[in-house]
């Protein structure tokens, strides 16, 4: 078998001066011929009469909802499809997302996480404008979108490919092996493209012979590539590039030419849907033009498609693309256009409204209320949590709607309610996330960190470092910009608690422990003081709060830390401080300080029992006590050795509460002055004198020095080992979830 370079690189010599362009053999071009002056008749999905009342199977058959067939071989309904190029009926807002869409004349990235409705609006797009859909990855069941060449082409490059460049790449001895891996995919991206523009070229001969109106031409020429099978009883664009990739090179391109002079004008856009999976893919086996940076195989072809057709607009619609590695590999090609826009703005099911809408659209009013408001309560978000709700709903009729949300929680997030029944329902469906994947994630310090922020600090949980990687997860989204991410979900929040919970190594507890076992570890900022904050509250909120139980005080333990004390909402009012207890929340739990300004913000008008200070002010959690009718402050020092420097000792004397802020003397002063309203002083003349300091510090990890339990400042040491050993740690659950989203 010839090398890609062999191919590409054959002498002129050697070839004909203009070989004849390919053509459709006598079997496929009747075949499209067919499929052209016929009705479409794509598979339409028929409800089962045991399922529906007549009127309801007869309104639902008047829908025509498109059908695709199930591992099982049973004909079930795709949402994807239906109403295509009619979206509007479904989305009041999908005519000027298009238009933004579309507008300009970059080449677009598309991007957002799985099931936010990206493959949808390529097929709009489509439908509207004319243009090539490629997909990197074809299912029968859960992708079945789109023809097998690019798969097949991806498998016959494993074959060809170096896959990993030697490192550091040397530019004389390596660069042959860049130049045939190049070569190999400027093969297969020519073959790709030859096969659509040679069917392209005989369907628009077609349609101009049966004068079709161009509106259902670029219908059928979408579906033509989207359902191929359903259309011509066989993948002819597989077997077409396949055959194709098998010639060289050279006269692939002069054949494209060839085609774009006298079609050109008529494509506007080419898609490549899935491109995440290409977005990874060998990228040890491809460089950038500075030859540098490693770049997957996406890069190779878009590089190599702008080249072939450098006046299409193209789309990289995935869910995690890099638009850094899409922009170089742009301006690396020869394509006209040279800017790359990104487009995240999908549009989600987030008013009750709009889905209540969405709903009675298929299953008209027949669902109770109650019933309603818990699908609209669980499904709100990414497209495709309603969706495939009403899919499997029209598969077991109205009646068993609560059966399907059931059966599509378990299956998706191991969420059981209380009381919940699938009775029989089955769905093929995997869990959105895998936890144990994430316990070894780099992304898990910010998730953990957003979750904790939705459920503790009642703050929408974004995502800025690593928004893109944490969208690709599914754990997250964007709604407007690319570089903010968002976790707001209920069915994600459930995956995400129930891995926070679980985890030995990012829960509370795990956090906790990990430390004890290496006195050298520093944790990251993984919201730990959140989370002790829920562990705390959740343990003391309605019996109080036993300090001597939290926490070991050195020598004589106060009599004050043997009573139960309640927690305090504090505040301040020209000069008069007022302390409410709290045993019960109506807001957050945690108010999270940026700046000190924020610090004494929440000790004027504090909305939470709970404070998370800015960095610099040396304690990691503060919250009020009501100690014997004293209200206290608590600091709670999480991390007491703040350097990375090596400690000899774990020993250390407490830190007096009014040198904290070391390093910001404002701050210092501020903050002293808000202690001084909670300590006992008397007055002597003109003089107060502080009697007694009414704080807490409590330190984890640490031991104190013997001068520690003559200091003025009272401290003790958490309780760390008991408190994970006896299971005190509570942790996030499905509550938390529930009782965010009711």
């Amino acid at each position: 078998m010839p090398t890609p370079e062999s191919r590409r690189s054959r002498s002129a010599e050697s070839a004909p001066a203009a070989k004849p362009l390919p053509k459709l053999s006598a079997a496929m071009a009747s075949d499209i011929t067919t499929f052209l002056s016929s009705p479409i008749a794509m598979p339409e999905w028929k409800p089962d009469a045991k399922c529906f009342e007549k009127s309801d199977k007869a309104r639902l058959d008047g829908l025509h909802i498109p059908s695709f067939p199930t591992i099982h071989n049973v004909s079930f309904p795709d949402l994807n499809l239906y109403a295509l190029g009619r979206l509007e009926t479904l989305d009041a807002d999908f005519a000027g997302r298009f238009q933004d869409f579309v507008a300009g004349d970059s080449h677009l990235v598309l991007v957002n996480t799985s099931g936010s409705g990206k493959t949808r609006m390529l097929f709009e797009t489509l439908y509207r404008r004319w243009g090539i859909y490629f997909s990197a990855h074809v299912d029968g069941t859960s992708n079945p979108y789109g023809t097998l060449d690019m798969p097949s082409a991806i498998d016959r490059l494993q074959m060809s490919l170096h896959q990993y460049l030697p490192s550091p790449f040397k530019e004389g001895k390596d660069l042959p092996l860049l130049e045939h891996n190049r070569a190999a995919v400027s093969l297969e991206t020519a073959a790709l493209l030859l096969s659509r523009l040679v069917v392209f070229d005989h369907f628009l001969d077609v349609v101009a012979d049966l004068g079709m109106d161009e509106h259902e031409a670029r219908h059928r020429w979408l579906l033509l590539q989207i359902r191929s099978e359903d259309c011509l009883d066989s993948d002819y664009f597989d077997l077409l590039a396949n055959d194709y990739s098998l010639l060289d090179q050279s006269d692939l391109a002069e054949w494209i030419k060839e085609l774009l002079a006298r079609r050109e004008d008529k494509l506007e856009f080419i898609a490549f849907d899935e491109a995440q999976k290409i977005g990874q893919l060998y990228d040890s086996a491809f460089l950038d033009t500075t030859r540098k940076e490693r770049r997957p195989l996406l890069r190779e072809v878009i590089v190599e498609t702008a080249s072939y057709l450098p006046h299409v607009r193209l789309i990289i619609s995935g869910t995690r693309i890099d638009t850094s590695v899409v922009e170089e590999a742009i301006n690396a090609s020869h394509s006209a256009r040279k800017t790359v826009r990104p487009f995240v703005s999908l549009g989600e099911f987030r008013l009750a409204d709009q889905m209540r809408t969405f709903i009675a659209h298929f299953l008209g009013d027949v669902i109770p209320e109650n019933d309603l408001q818990l699908v609209i309560k669980w499904f709100r978000g990414r497209h495709r949590f309603l969706t495939v709700f009403i899919e499997y709903v029209l598969q077991h009729g109205s009646r068993r709607c609560i059966n399907v949300l059931d059966a599509i929680m378990f299956a998706t997030t191991g969420f059981k309610r209380p009381g919940a029944s699938a009775n029989g329902v089955k769905v093929q469906l995997q869990p959105i996330m895998d936890a144990e994947v994430l316990d070894t994630s780099p992304l898990a310090d910010a998730l953990r960190i957003a979750i904790y922020t939705l459920f503790t600090q009642g703050r929408p949980a974004l995502i800025l470092d690593k928004a893109a990687e944490c969208v690709g997860s599914g754990a997250a989204h964007f709604t407007t910009l690319v570089e903010v991410a968002v976790i707001d979900e209920p069915l994600v929040c459930l995956n995400m608690v129930k891995w926070v919970s679980r985890s030995q190594v990012y829960s509370t507890s795990g956090l906790l422990s990990r430390r004890l076992k290496d006195p050298h570890l520093r944790l990251p900022p993984c919201a730990l003081p959140d989370g002790l904050a829920f562990a705390l509250w959740s343990r003391y909120a309605s019996r109080g709060v036993q300090l001597d139980e939290l926490a070991r005080f050195p020598g004589v333990t106060p009599p004050w830390a043997k009573m139960p004390a309640q927690y305090i909402i504090t505040s301040a009012n020209e000069g008069t401080r007022k302390n409410e207890p709290i045993t019960s929340l109506a807001g957050p739990l945690v108010y999270q300080a940026k700046e000190p300004e924020d610090v004494m913000t929440w000790f004027q008008n504090a909305e939470a029992p709970f404070l998370v200070p800015d960095t610099g002010l040396g304690a990691e959690l503060i919250f009020i006590l009501e100690t014997s009718g004293v209200h206290r402050v608590i600091f709670v020092h999480l991390d007491p050795f703040s350097t990375d420097r090596p400690h000899r000792t774990s020993t250390i004397v407490p830190t007096n509460p009014y040198k904290l802020y070391k390093s910001n003397a404002a701050a210092r002063k501020q903050l002293g002055e808000i202690l001084d309203s909670f300590s006992l002083t008397e007055s002597s003349g003109d003089e107060r004198r502080k009697v007694a300091l009414h704080t807490l510090q409590i330190y984890a990890f640490v031991q104190f020095s013997r001068s520690a339990s003559a200091s003025d400042s009272p401290a003790a040491i958490l309780r760390v080992e008991e408190l994970v050993r006896r299971k005190g740690i509570k942790e996030l659950g499905p509550q938390s979830v529930v009782q965010t989203f009711s």
